[in-house]
């Protein structure tokens, strides 16, 4: 039997052990509740018995449920990561992502060494099809579009000024683009618009 309860929650989901979407959270550590936790994550855990190739099963389960939450054009959607500041901030992460990510993966970084940037990437144990450097802030936008990228990581708002309208953005936050001290994020009057 599964645990229902409502202190038991990430982000809005319910706290199921047939949750894939929960069960790959709860694994991954990234539990977040309301209140302090309750052994019903040690339940669902114990329930589901999640190890090895289960394991990321359920996190490509978690996975394809994410991107069709996000409503992206085309299955599979095409990756975009860029590389400093977003896949070296949390490069176990990236690495699990791009291990069971369905589309194609480009790293595209703001760098001008090609097999120093290669040798950083592969030494994340990044999983990626073809990376692209660029020496422009628009550079990356314009690859974003020539790629066909559906969804995008990076930490600089600047390099993401133009990327097309369709395309799922996320802000990585690290100490160059937010002040932990003022819990504030960091942005230039020409990416940010205060309200």
């Amino acid at each position: 039997m599964g645990c229902f309860d409502s202190n038991c929650c990430v982000t809005g989901l319910p706290m199921h052990s047939g949750d894939p979407v929960r069960a790959a959270l709860l694994i991954a550590g990234n539990t977040q509740t309301a209140k302090e936790p309750k052994m019903c994550e040690e339940k669902a855990l114990t329930e589901n018995s999640v190890r090895g190739d289960n394991m990321k099963q359920l996190i490509a389960e978690a996975t394809n449920t994410v991107i069709k939450a996000l409503r992206v054009p085309k299955f599979p959607p095409n990756l975009g990561l860029d590389l400093d500041g977003t896949i070296s901030e949390s490069p176990e992460y990236f690495k699990m992502l791009t291990s069971i990510w369905p589309g194609k993966i480009f790293i595209i970084t703001y760098r001008r060494n090609f097999d120093e940037a290669r040798n950083c990437v592969e030494s994340f144990g990044i999983t990626y099809d073809e990376l692209i450097l660029v020496d422009k802030m628009d550079g990356k936008a314009a690859v974003i579009a020539e790629k066909g990228v559906d969804v995008y990581y990076d930490d600089q708002p600047e390099m993401l000024h133009n990327v097309p309208e369709n395309v799922q953005v996320f802000l990585v936050r690290n100490g160059g683009n937010f002040d932990f001290e003022d819990r504030l994020w960091i942005m230039s009057d020409r990416t940010a618009k205060l309200i």
